[in-house]
């Protein structure tokens, strides 16, 4: 007789001699303990004595499944070279058995991630992808049946998470430079400034002197879709901007030429002359103006003199 909080379970006796028999029990349904007990005069001696009745050792009857959930993905935005984790937990496990042959993701075309499965004991799991590829979202993921498993051998359920991870690996627009101070492209200041437009907020701005993008003069992140960037102190010369942008998670646009180049000259005294770089005039005060007195210019090259006279009188000019 079978007693308990089990169901259907079918009873089979196998004939292993003249001295045992054994009572298997199959199909049970339910979850519980399950008791057995033989009734009396299952058997006798050769003088006619009885067997007295007898009890089995209760046994557990367990059909629960080990069961599992699986956590919103963090962080939701990725590139190639980001990462994101999705936690598993299990409840009622004995062993977990999960590995990246169980999971599949849905995703738009093109959409290829590598998944990494770390296991911590019989209680959780996570899931890493990586080495994303594409452009889009992936909308779901899903465990296949028997990740996980107890003692009974019961396998865990097939289960699924419905979370958007967007996989972004466009990189920025390149944007537009303008000189903004000076407004002429060369100038007598050492730190000029350039706008920036063509933006959008969170992208990060380094504008450079080269076009490897190697040597950085000025960098920002934009809030708006507009950023103006001073450069660091320029030695005077004559320089192009070349710039790069990088959104948020890295992606990155090639070092550009922006078109725009400036001249800085420092203009420090009546000794250096330079075309449109002082912002004053260099005087120079002569004591006698009967003498045919005369200004000299050390320089190579080819240049043009501009001289101009406060009081009546002849000016020569020299080129």
């Amino acid at each position: 007789t079978l007693t308990g909080a089990t169901t259907n379970c079918v009873k089979t006796v196998e004939n292993t001699g003249t001295s045992t028999r054994k009572i298997k029990v199959t199909g049970c349904t339910g979850n519980g303990v399950l008791n057995m007990s033989i009734a009396a005069n299952t058997a006798q001696d050769a003088v006619g004595n009885s067997s007295a009745s007898a009890t089995a050792t209760a046994v557990t009857v367990d059909n629960a499944a080990p069961t599992l959930s699986i956590a919103v993905p963090t962080p939701n935005r990725i590139n190639a070279s980001g990462t994101t984790s999705y936690i598993v937990t299990y409840a009622s496990a004995d062993e977990i058995t999960l590995s990246s042959d169980d999971i599949t993701l849905t995703a738009a075309a093109g959409i290829t991630c590598d998944k990494t499965v770390n296991i911590y004991g019989s209680s959780s799991a996570t899931i890493v992808l990586s080495n994303c590829t594409g452009n889009g979202t992936i909308t779901r993921l899903d465990i296949a049946a028997g990740s996980a498993k107890d003692n009974a051998g019961n396998l865990a359920a097939t289960v699924n998470r419905t979370s958007t991870v967007t996989i972004d690996n466009t990189a920025p627009n390149i944007p537009t430079v303008a000189l903004l101070v000076p407004a002429s492209n060369a100038g007598g200041t050492p730190t000029p400034q350039l706008r920036i437009t063509g933006i959008v907020s969170g992208d990060v701005l380094g504008l450079y002197t080269d076009s490897s993008c190697s040597a950085q003069v000025a960098t920002g992140t934009a809030s708006t879709t507009s950023l103006n960037l001073t450069t660091s102190s320029l030695a005077e010369g004559s320089y192009n901007f070349y710039v790069r942008s990088s959104d948020d998670l890295g992606n990155s646009t090639a070092c550009a030429n922006t078109g725009v180049s400036y001249t800085y000259a420092a203009c420090t005294g009546s000794q250096r002359l330079v075309e449109n770089t002082c912002a004053n005039p260099i005087i120079v005060t002569l004591g006698e103006t009967t003498k045919d007195p005369k200004i000299y210019i050390a320089a190579s090259g080819s240049f043009t003199v501009e001289l101009e006279s406060n009081t009546a009188g002849v000016i020569t000019q020299a080129t």
